[in-house]
């Protein structure tokens, strides 16, 4: 069996994984995401109070050369679902580690919301509304010597005969909501104004196990990565020390699919997930849906360096 030596005298087997000989690219990519959050009664399926992320389509360019990785986008005129509000969303990661195990820290902030009128496709601004959370994904990979990640994610290998993976994560994370000027006309339901106006804050820790699967054709030309996983785990709130611990449910669904070839590659991704976490008297429910599309062409390293230093 062939067999190419990784990083820490780690082995992938070179029958299902193999790298680009051109490692860097240039990538052009534009997409959609949107972001719901959802409190209701516990215990109740019924539709409560709502607030939307004023998302919108995304157009950018992304440059990979070496170490140094640059990216740039921008939203798409017209797209945001109010178009008279500007209101910020701040989301920062960083990916290290190996084939089998992965760390990923992040921090992500919602300045501002939108409430849903009573009109279709009709908004009003939440804009002294902050979400505000931080931690850390720990990743897990049981089969990393058949089944390559970054095909999957990113076309970055080229995954020639099918294959998958199980895999975990757990994630530790804090979190805070944050309404700094309460106002209870402007949410009517109590319950949900009381803990909302409390300013809450609580820490969490997940786990999800999963299986991820690269469908392979044309000896890797072609790939199709559907990925899923579900757990569970706890919160405790830290602005209420009486309250006792929380369980929380999520799961998730990845799937991309396209061209990997040695010089082009062009694939189409999309996203699904869902948290639900019981805070003080209500259930807060968040759902996130991502689509994506992404092309991008491979090259070489240039014949001198970069200032020296690429």
């Amino acid at each position: 069996m062939a067999e190419i030596a990784a990083a820490q005298g780690f082995h992938v087997d070179s029958a299902y994984i193999q790298s680009f000989d051109k490692q860097n690219n240039v990538e052009f990519n534009a997409g959609t995401s949107r972001n719901r959050f959802q409190f209701s009664q516990i215990g109740m399926n019924k539709t409560g109070f709502r607030m939307l992320a004023n998302t919108s389509a995304y157009a950018g360019v992304n440059l990979s050369y070496k170490w140094l990785s640059l990216r740039y986008s921008t939203a798409v005129p017209g797209t945001r679902l109010d178009q008279k509000t500007q209101l910020k969303y701040t989301s920062l990661s960083f990916t290290f580690g190996t084939r089998r195990w992965r760390f990923r820290p992040f921090y992500e902030r919602y300045n501002g919301l939108l409430i849903p009128g009573d009109v279709p496709r009709s908004y009003e601004p939440f804009k002294n509304i902050r979400f505000t959370g931080f931690g850390s994904d720990f990743y897990w990979y049981a089969n990393p010597r058949k089944y390559s990640l970054r095909a999957a994610r990113s076309m970055s290998e080229a995954q020639l005969k099918r294959a998958g993976s199980l895999f975990a994560i757990v994630t530790p994370m804090w979190q805070q909501i944050n309404w700094q000027q309460p106002n209870p006309d402007f949410i009517t339901d109590e319950e949900t104004y009381k803990l909302l106006s409390s300013n809450p804050s609580w820490i969490s820790v997940t786990a999800q196990v999963g299986y991820g699967y690269n469908f392979s054709l044309a000896n890797g030309k072609w790939i199709v990565s559907p990925i899923i996983a579900a757990g569970g785990g706890f919160l405790k709130e830290t602005y209420h020390i009486r309250h006792k611990i929380q369980g929380i449910s999520l799961a998730q669904a990845l799937i991309s699919g396209g061209y990997n070839g040695r010089k082009y590659y062009c694939y189409l991704s999309g996203s699904w997930s869902i948290q639900q976490s019981r805070l003080l008297t209500r259930k807060m429910e968040r759902l996130n849906t991502r689509v994506s599309l992404t092309a991008g062409v491979r090259f070489g390293d240039l014949k001198k360096k970069i200032l020296g230093l690429l």
